[in-house]
């Protein structure tokens, strides 16, 4: 009997592998960080959106919507160990998220400020 050629699983968001991955508590959306180039790219190709320009010197953070669910999808990469760039990147991170969230964080800088501490704790709390 003949093997039926069966179609390899279609990547989902699921299939991202980073080196830290949480749901953002309150707000939703998921936050993926990378400590390479490599896998950040290898994260966007999977998400339909290849690298186009590496103009990342010690990190990044892109927010994509997913097309399967409209989930926020955040990618942040961290290519240096220093708590300097990992403030510049959750900064970015955090006012993303107010964006989508629909908070001004410059008249509401109380949640802001407890958004920045949430995610800077998550993800510093990996690397510790």
């Amino acid at each position: 009997m003949a093997k039926r050629n069966r179609k390899s699983k279609k990547p989902t968001i699921d299939d991202i592998q980073a080196d830290c991955k949480f749901i953002v508590p309150l707000y939703g959306g998921t936050v993926f960080v990378f400590r390479s180039r490599e896998a950040l790219h290898d994260a966007r190709a999977l998400l339909g959106r290849p690298y186009e320009d590496d103009h990342a010197n010690a990190g990044c953070c892109e927010m994509f919507e997913s097309t399967h669910d409209g989930r926020a999808l955040y990618l942040v990469g961290l290519f240096v160990d220093a708590a300097s760039v990992l403030a510049h990147e959750v900064t970015h991170l955090a006012l993303s998220i107010a964006d989508r969230a629909g908070f001004d964080p410059l008249n509401e800088q109380e949640p802001l400020a407890y958004l920045i501490e949430e995610l800077f704790g998550r993800i510093a709390g990996e690397y510790d």
